[in-house]
């Protein structure tokens, strides 16, 4: 059972491209919806530091929603990760809507999105919530709405981070940040007492387990830790100027649309590459990246392993490969592109990718990075001839 969200999170890429952040917002939505009252009580006075028996009052009138669609202002719409309202009284026959209670916004490494404004402000998805959140009717006593900010790498703004009043948005709302490892540590101090084979702990259990497996759990290095970065510090520029050399390979691929991010590691994914946004063409918008690099299908979360096993009906070997990827930040995003490159170029969703064995390159060091470079070029040679061709289309 403790792998439960491991597994169905692996079943899961085969059907879509790789959301981390949703998927864990899933995980801990079913912990949420099982939790008993006693333990759910406690859980969100602690998380909010509002009062336990209040919560307790309202815990068979809550609701727990993942991607609920909301008004952006006169804009349009927009999605928070997850909002648990509760149920307003019926007041003299006609039932009032659930009323918001708490907004969660969940990151992993992904940056907070924001715009800059006509009064050359800029505003991010954290204020656009909380402007959203105080116009909606709370009148539950000895609670207050809140915004609920959780992340793995990705820094809260700062102003969210501020004591005290802040940006207007926020107004009111209590503000509250912490990991995932944090939410996983805080959800097991509050349940060490129930037995491990009841439901909800089965799924904290699988939690703690998924947050382990992708090297997210709040934990510290030990002393024999420093010495394995010693290591890495001391090989690790070899790695970077063959990365840093690849993408720049690809420099003239296509306009682009920012600078290029440098050698740097995913593990995540287990990857060690480097990327660049391209500029919007008629066929991608500027949330389309190229990235290269070297790839660990030993490490993380296997990346598309599983995906191109499928394609190719042949295992994926565990020996560190180089990559070219084109994608884009959302799913299904490059289906105008129509076809492949020639060669060994696979289409994963509606992405691009292609891959070599390290091993199949010359053993000697300055002749296999050679011979990388060069495959870099050529590979991505016919990727841009592809792109070409569809842009004069």
């Amino acid at each position: 059972m403790s792998e439960l969200f491991t597994a169905l999170y692996r079943y899961r890429q085969r059907e879509k491209k790789n959301n981390f952040e949703d998927w864990l917002t899933e995980c801990v939505a079913a912990i949420f919806r099982a939790m008993p009252k006693p333990v759910f009580s406690e859980f969100f006075s602690r998380l909010t530091g509002q009062p336990a028996d209040a919560i307790a009052g309202i815990y068979e009138r809550v609701s727990i929603a993942t991607q609920v669609t909301i008004e952006r202002g006169t804009t349009g719409s927009q999605r928070p990760d997850l909002v648990i309202s509760i149920a307003a009284p019926e007041m003299e026959g006609k039932k009032e809507p659930s009323q918001p209670w708490l907004l969660f916004e969940n990151k992993v490494s992904h940056h907070v999105d924001e715009q800059e404004l006509e009064t050359g402000e800029t505003e991010n998805q954290l204020h656009r919530y909380g402007s959203w959140l105080q116009q909606q009717s709370f009148d539950r006593h000895g609670l207050h709405q809140a915004l609920i900010f959780v992340t793995h790498q990705t820094p809260a703004p700062r102003d969210f981070l501020a004591k005290g009043p802040s940006h207007p948005a926020y107004g009111e709302l209590g503000r509250v940040t912490k990991t995932w490892g944090e939410i996983a540590d805080l959800l097991e101090t509050v349940s060490s007492e129930f037995a491990e084979d009841i439901h909800f702990r089965a799924l904290i259990k699988a939690y703690q387990t998924f947050l382990e497996e992708h090297g997210m759990e709040d934990v510290y290095p030990e002393y024999r830790h420093y010495s394995a970065l010693a290591d890495f510090v001391e090989n690790v520029e070899p790695f970077n100027k063959l990365v840093n050399e690849m993408i720049g390979k690809l420099d003239i691929f296509a306009p682009f649309n920012g600078r290029t991010v440098w050698a740097h590691a995913d593990t995540e994914h287990g990857r060690y590459y480097a990327y660049r946004y391209l500029a919007k063409s008629k066929k991608h918008d500027e949330l389309t990246y190229i990235d290269t690099g070297i790839w660990f299908p030993d490490r993380g979360d296997g990346w598309y392993s599983e995906d191109v096993e499928v394609q190719t009906n042949e295992p994926v070997s565990l020996s560190p490969k180089v990559f070219i990827h084109l994608a884009n930040d959302e799913d299904e995003a490059l289906t105008l592109i129509v076809g492949k490159p020639e060669g060994e170029w696979l289409r994963v969703n509606s992405d691009f990718f292609t891959f070599r064995d390290v091993t199949s390159f010359p053993p000697k060091p300055a002749d296999a990075a050679n011979t990388i470079l060069a495959w870099v070029e050529a590979e991505g040679a016919k990727l841009k001839f592809l792109l070409s061709n569809q842009t004069n289309q």
